[in-house]
């Protein structure tokens, strides 16, 4: 157990203040907004689900069946998802199936997880930040990720992306109790912590990097160029280190565990390498067909628009929204957080010339959206930036420290002045929840695709008495939708007659699924659209004169028929249409 003057000696060299009395109670009551903010409503807010999330959720169910994803292979480390040129890792969905198996496979199971885990992150990154910059800038860093919109937003949902801090920050904690360089004191940590806790912090730490590589692939290339950068940055300290005995098997301990944590990119790079590279070959800019100095100026303002204040404090996009569907109600960050970054940043760049732990903080802060600026479909994207999530808190966390103690200075002003911030926090976070509650599901329900899953089950309730059923092309992988929300048991997905034909960019599309067709949306003037919407039309043809169908499209489009039912948007407009139609005659397979 660490004494007192372990505390203190460990406080003079990180600059870290022992912890208060007040700070436990602190601790759990930011917990509570954190688990507050994350876990009620996950089956509504925001609308279940997007067609990420259901694939992975699906394959939680299979896993749990059979111990195969829907495709048939058993426990993959890498799962197909919509065709060769998307395969997506399984760390994610294996992490669902405790939540699946208890609840079954309901949006709210499939996204428990990861608001569990946002609420964790919380904690670790107080316990972070507290060995490195005192118990205020953690509680105040731990608080403003507690309320972040940007970690709420996605920790609601099912999407791998989410699990992108939990292991950034247990991985960073790792090494920093390890005493590595440059964020853990090893001369500081040896008085306090034997070899054998410094080697398994070391390990741990090393294998949440390893596993932060593995479950998205954004920081599949943020981790390696992160630690690159802190190697070199920090040599001499690296040096120093390894001419010690006890510093060499603790820094050996971390790399060994970053290898077995990463061992799913390895072994699937060793035998299934176009995994690896199946979504960075449609995404990023350098397969563009563009020459190279358009590409650098695309990559330079993917970056700057990473820091941008738009981007920060005024325009939400949730995941996979393209850049016209912003919502201007609020950022990535709180509103308030604004003057705090601003002095964080300035405590930052005085402090960083002599604070080994605020230039590490600061090279983090400049590297995170490496992996953003490198894609060229469509930024700024809160998906691939993901790990900033955690960095600015903790900027935020040492403004607010450094307005405190400014504060102390002047007379009855902290009495005078705290009152009017935590009040302007409070409308700020009051804001927040409104629009992220009321407004953005209104604006976002199409996207999560909410009709299609409600109409999956009234098509389920009315089947037996059509021999078809037809679903809209203006949506995204339909068949999920009937898979989940039908629902369609692992064992009958397999049994049942599926028609997938080759699709854009190298995906797939699913064109029949028993008695469900799910016709293809196309550019007609595209020959692979020609294609596929024939190979549809010789399905459709296989329906016998006189068949009833029941159709699903929206108002005034598709397929003509007796209406059945109209399912209407959150907003109260007509969404999609139930109606029953009768196949006349077999339509001509071209």
């Amino acid at each position: 157990m660490r004494t007192g003057p372990d505390v203190a000696r460990t406080a003079e060299v990180t600059g870290a203040a022992p912890a208060s009395r007040s700070a436990p109670r602190a601790l759990w009551f930011i917990l509570a907004v954190a688990a507050l903010a994350r876990l009620p409503g996950l089956g509504g807010w925001p609308p279940p689900l997007n067609q990420d999330e259901a694939s992975r959720g699906y394959d939680a169910w299979c896993l749990l069946e059979s111990g195969q994803d829907r495709w048939g292979e058993s426990w993959p480390l890498f799962q197909r998802s919509f065709g060769p040129g998307d395969y997506t890792a399984a760390l994610s969905t294996w992490l669902m199936l405790p939540s699946v198996a208890l609840v079954g496979p309901t949006p709210a199971a499939m996204r428990l997880p990861t608001a569990l885990g946002g609420v964790l992150t919380v904690a670790l990154l107080r316990i972070w930040v507290r060995r490195l910059w005192g118990d205020r800038v953690a509680l105040a860093a731990a608080l403003l990720l507690a309320l972040s919109p940007w970690h709420i937003s996605l920790t609601r949902t099912a999407h791998e992306a989410a699990w992108t801090p939990f292991f950034l920050c247990a991985g960073l904690l790792g090494w920093t109790l390890a005493g590595l360089p440059p964020f853990g004191n090893a001369v500081a940590d040896s008085h306090s912590r034997n070899g054998i806790r410094r080697l398994m912090a070391a390990g741990l730490g090393g294998a949440s990097l390893g596993l932060c590589a593995w479950v998205y692939p954004a920081p599949r290339l943020l981790i390696p160029v992160m630690l690159a950068a802190l190697v070199l940055l920090f040599a001499g300290r690296w040096w120093r280190a390894l001419r010690e005995a006890a510093e060499r098997r603790v820094i050996i301990g971390g790399l060994v565990g970053l290898v077995v944590g990463a061992a799913p990119l390895w072994l699937t790079l060793a035998t299934q390498p176009e995994k690896l590279a199946a979504r960075a070959n449609s995404v990023l800019i350098w397969t563009a067909p563009i020459g190279v100095m358009d590409r650098l100026g695309w990559m330079f303002r993917n970056y700057a628009a990473e820091f941008s204040p738009i981007t920060l404090f005024v325009r939400v996009s949730e995941l996979g929204l393209g850049l016209t569907d912003y919502l201007n109600d609020y950022g990535r960050l709180l509103h308030v957080e604004a003057p705090l970054l601003l002095c964080g940043l300035c405590m930052l760049l005085l402090r960083a010339r002599c604070g080994a732990t605020d230039r590490g903080l600061l090279l983090l802060l400049l590297l995170h959206p490496l992996p953003a600026a490198l894609c060229g479909d469509w930024n700024p994207n809160p998906l691939r930036s993901f790990a900033g999530v955690i960095l600015w808190p903790v900027v935020g966390g040492l403004g607010a420290a450094a307005v405190w103690d400014g504060l102390s200075t002047r007379g009855g002003w902290r009495a005078r002045v705290v009152p009017l911030l935590v009040a302007a926090l409070a409308v700020d976070v009051g804001w927040c929840a409104y629009a992220f509650a009321v407004r953005m599901p209104v604006r976002t329900a199409d996207f999560f695709q909410e009709n299609l899953a409600v109409a999956a089950r009234r098509a389920a309730a009315l089947e037996q008495d059509f021999d078809a059923v037809i679903l809209t092309d203006i949506s995204n992988q339909p068949y999920l939708y009937t898979l989940l929300f039908r629902p369609m048991p692992p064992t009958e997905w397999r049994d049942a007659r599926k028609v997938i034909v080759p699709w854009y960019s190298n995906f797939e599309h699913l064109l029949r699924l028993g008695k469900y067709l799910y016709p293809p949306f196309v550019e007609p003037r595209a020959s692979m659209g020609r294609e596929v919407l024939a190979r549809f039309r010789s399905e459709l043809a296989e329906l016998p004169a006189g068949a009833r169908v029941l159709i699903i499209d929206i108002p005034g489009r598709g397929p003509p028929g007796d209406l059945i039912e109209t399912i209407l948007r959150r907003n109260g407009e007509p969404g999609l249409e139930l109606r029953a139609g009768v196949i006349e005659r077999a339509p001509p397979p071209g």
